[in-house]
């Protein structure tokens, strides 16, 4: 069974290491720095007693015509899950593959969705010498031996976006051999031109695929849980029926629909991801043993070109300075000279770096 690792948990890492969680920065979760909205935070602090006394709205009915409208798909195409999470498992529950192809390095979550319904993991691993690019002639010859395919867009760790044309390409193969493709577009939202990425238009055309996505990445609503699956009217219709009565809270859905009406807050927030991301890369590159890798989401892959490197004692030393980066070591596919670090302020981005500098000096890397 593959690890299940995740970053976002500062409280456990504080006990871990005799720390107060509060004075932790935490770089290992890809969550949105500048939110939530203003109108979510507010909603928050004057919740009334109603709000947590009356059960949530079973089919979520106004988060679900507000996302559908703001997607572009129908709401019979659409179900809202608690996490995108409890989509994949859904999904795996469901058609039970035999085998099934996952691209790595990736989330662990399919594998231990697939795993826990008695499937087998075919892997097909990407290069870092290609940037992590996935290659469909590769991921189509590995068609026949397998039912199922996950794969994350723009993926995590590595934050390489995938080309609509390569994934449209495997997809139609894949619709050819009866393979049922999941793509994770949990991380879309970062991405500044994600209309030109996103397959969540083609779920009526192909009876093969389903698209996963959050609403609590972008809008800084992890502890909430919500996320959705698109796919086509009677697959929907079917996980319907398989997902539990009243799986997303009623907190939960009035802080998303707000949320989602907040059009300023999005378009503010991704030029400041994007204007941190390009300023953390640029400092992190004048570190000559670091190489950065492409990054269309709101996290880096970061390799530590030096043999040998401990990269525990490393992870650690950052920590020992308040800051909490995700080790990559147990993501299968990558060596353990790898982090992933999230895009957080500019002031804190800078920090990290000073503490990076400092760590890295005393161990004879400039």
């Amino acid at each position: 069974m593959v690890a299940r690792i995740h970053g976002g948990n500062p409280e456990e890492v504080a006990r871990k290491h005799g720390m107060d969680s509060k004075k932790i920065v935490d770089f290992s979760s890809n969550i949105n720095p500048y939110g939530p909205p203003l109108t979510v935070i507010n909603y928050l602090n004057q919740i009334k007693i109603e709000d947590i006394a009356d059960y949530p709205d079973i089919r979520c009915a106004d988060l679900r015509c507000l996302l559908a409208k703001k997607i572009a798909v129908n709401t019979d195409n659409l179900l809202v899950t608690n996490g995108s999470s409890e989509a994949i498992f859904l999904l795996a529950n469901h058609f039970l593959p035999g085998r099934a192809l996952i691209i790595i390095p990736t989330f662990c979550e399919y594998e231990v969705a697939i795993a826990s319904v008695g499937g087998k993991i075919k892997r097909l691993r990407l290069k870092k010498e290609e940037n992590f690019n996935l290659s469909p002639d590769a991921a189509i010859a590995l068609l026949e031996r397998v039912d199922m395919i996950f794969l994350c867009n723009p993926n995590n760790p590595t934050g390489n976006l995938h080309s609509r044309d390569a994934l449209v390409r495997l997809l139609e193969e894949a619709r050819r051999k009866d393979v049922f493709l999941v793509v994770d577009e949990a991380f879309m939202d970062f991405v500044s031109a994600k209309e030109d990425f996103t397959l969540k238009s083609l779920v009526s055309d192909f009876n093969n695929l389903a698209v996963l996505g959050s609403l609590t990445k972008f809008y800084s609503l992890a502890g909430l849980r919500v996320g959705y699956v698109v796919s086509n009217e009677i697959l929907i219709s079917k996980l319907s029926n398989r997902v539990p009565v009243w799986n997303v809270n009623a907190i939960a859905q009035k802080a998303t629909v707000l949320a989602l009406k907040d059009g300023d807050f999005e378009r503010t927030a991704l030029e400041k991801n994007v204007k941190a991301k390009e300023k953390l890369i640029i400092s992190l590159n004048k570190t000559s043993c670091l190489k950065v890798y492409p990054s269309e989401a709101n996290f880096l892959l970061v390799e530590i070109k030096r043999d040998g490197f401990n990269l525990e004692e490393f992870c650690s030393s950052l920590l020992s300075y308040g800051f909490y980066i995700r080790s990559c070591a147990s993501f299968d596919g990558l060596s353990e000279n790898f982090v992933r670090i999230a895009i957080r302020s500019e002031k804190e981005n800078s920090n990290l770096v000073e503490a990076i500098e400092k760590v890295l000096l005393e161990r004879g890397c400039e």
